[in-house]
């Protein structure tokens, strides 16, 4: 997908007039270009932003110049405004690999969770190795595999698409977990396996 932007001269706390026109400050950077400082109309980036992601590969035209390969690595959010405040954008090589953060999708449904066990979900995001065209818009983790009280799934057992390998120092590190239930939802149960009781029990002639 194509987005055009203009070569930015204003840096700094002066940048505030570019949003006021509705002109996103970016950042361009690579590894064979020179670090570049960008203006990217805010409505083309949202509509392009909402195709591709932080992970689709976009045909960046600077000032007419022929396009290059990009893809977003950054995007600076503000409570205060609806655009972003800034934008990153990494300039990347079709058959060079790339280290980058993709986040992580919770798919399925637990049975621990119908039974009343909390579900800890402890990461975000994972950082993998592939050519920019494999880049997967997320990792899916499949919570059907959780099936009762200390289920664990680890970085070692997501599975990812051919061509993309996970870079994390410690594969035995926990994406997601099963908690242990409260005091709270115990007393719950047994207050209500003693009424189910009371219930079914049969009365004397």
């Amino acid at each position: 997908m194509k987005l055009s932007c203009t070569t930015r001269t204003i840096i700094g706390k002066k940048v505030k007039k570019l949003r006021a026109q509705g002109e996103i400050p970016a950042e361009l950077f690579g590894k064979h270009i020179e670090n570049r400082h960008l203006s990217i109309n805010a409505k083309e980036f949202a509509r392009v932003n909402r195709v591709v992601g932080t992970h689709g590969i976009i045909e960046l035209e600077i000032d007419k110049e022929p396009a290059i390969n990009v893809l977003i690595t950054n995007i600076i959010e503000s409570p205060y405004i609806k655009m972003p405040l800034s934008v990153g954008l990494q300039a990347v090589q079709m058959d060079e690999k790339i280290h980058t953060f993709v986040p992580v999708s919770y798919e399925g449904e637990s049975p621990a969770e119908k039974m009343g066990f909390p579900i800890l979900k402890l990461m975000d995001e994972v950082e993998i190795e592939s050519l920019p065209k494999n880049v997967p818009e997320s990792i899916a983790v499949d919570l059907s595999m959780l099936s009762h009280e200390h289920s664990k799934i680890c970085i070692k057992d997501l599975s990812v698409p051919k061509g993309v390998k996970i870079l994390h120092a410690d594969m035995d590190q926990v994406v997601v977990t099963v908690g242990e239930k409260t005091k709270e939802e115990v007393e719950i149960k047994k207050e209500e396996t003693i009424e189910t009781t009371e219930e079914i029990k049969p009365t004397e002639e």
